[in-house]
């Protein structure tokens, strides 16, 4: 605003369905932050790109042909050129999006370069991965190190290095059992939060994937969302929370928590009945 005047900047969008947007700044040093791009993706084969400078004008259009859930960026190219090969005045950033391409994962890097008066932001040289990916469409995606981390609808995590095609090592928030039994009639639970889905079929997965700290640290921690909770993914020879906890509290505490569980469960089988029924037309 100046001289007590109000303005307001927007662009509208054309299509509905926008799930991410993403503020590239013009070079990983840059903290002003009117200059760089903004780029926006969604349920729609394109990623719309911005120029700060002159927004809210459309600077450029990325086809993708994917639907995009998540955008995300590296500060360095895919790959070094070579000596010579690239003016000191262009700077080199690396794009990432995920989605799904006809009903699988689809896993896209594109070069961005700034230049001094001009920007670019295109396909040529874009490298897209959409066949061994994922079976089904990736959720979200970010920087872990030197390497890549992305989530699927299956609860799959994959780290993949920069090529965004070769595997370094996969997990499943649905595949981890605790160490100990919760309780004395429940089993230990194979999700990676004690208290979710006892006894139930359905599965949990990370829509959210956000590095903890230090992006740059491939040892680093990773937080995750899955809608209803949020969970720390880490690296290390112990759990951080010790199930054995349990065994000190009193037995009128453990019958408290596991009645509870039991009445969260059957609410959520009723829930579950309820959605059932009305997804058939019927009134409860």
């Amino acid at each position: 605003t100046s001289n007590g005047e109000r303005s307001c900047h927007y662009a509208t969008l054309c299509h509905p369905g926008t799930l991410s947007i993403l503020h590239l700044p013009s070079s990983p040093e840059a903290i002003d932050p009117t200059t760089g791009m903004i780029f926006v993706a969604g349920h729609y084969p394109s990623i719309l790109a911005y120029d700060r400078r002159t927004f809210p004008k459309l600077a450029n259009v990325i086809h993708s042909g994917a639907r995009l859930s998540n955008l995300a960026s590296i500060p360095h190219p895919l790959f070094y050129p070579r000596s010579g090969s690239t003016s000191p005045s262009v700077d080199v950033q690396t794009l990432i999006a995920c989605g799904d391409y006809k009903g699988k994962g689809s896993l896209e890097l594109y070069p961005v370069q700034h230049c001094e008066a001009t920007l670019t932001c295109s396909t040529n040289g874009a490298h897209k991965n959409r066949v061994s990916a994922s079976r089904s469409r990736l959720l979200s995606v970010t920087p872990h190190g030197t390497r890549l981390v992305f989530s699927d609808c299956e609860g799959g995590l994959k780290w993949v290095e920069r090529d965004g095609h070769s595997l370094v090592r996969r997990w499943n928030i649905n595949a981890y059992t605790t160490p100990v039994s919760t309780t004395a009639d429940l089993p230990g639970q194979s999700n990676m939060f004690v208290t979710s889905n006892i006894g139930s079929d359905r599965n949990d997965v990370a829509r959210k994937v956000v590095t903890v700290g230090d992006p740059a640290n491939e040892n680093g921690e990773l937080a995750l969302w899955t809608g209803e909770r949020i969970g720390i993914l880490a690296f290390r020879p112990k759990p951080r929370f010790d199930c054995e906890r349990e065994e000190e509290k009193t037995e009128e505490e453990r019958e408290g928590e596991l009645y509870g569980r039991r009445m969260r469960r059957a609410l959520e089988r009723q829930a579950d009945e309820v959605r059932f029924v009305a997804g058939l037309g019927l009134r409860v």
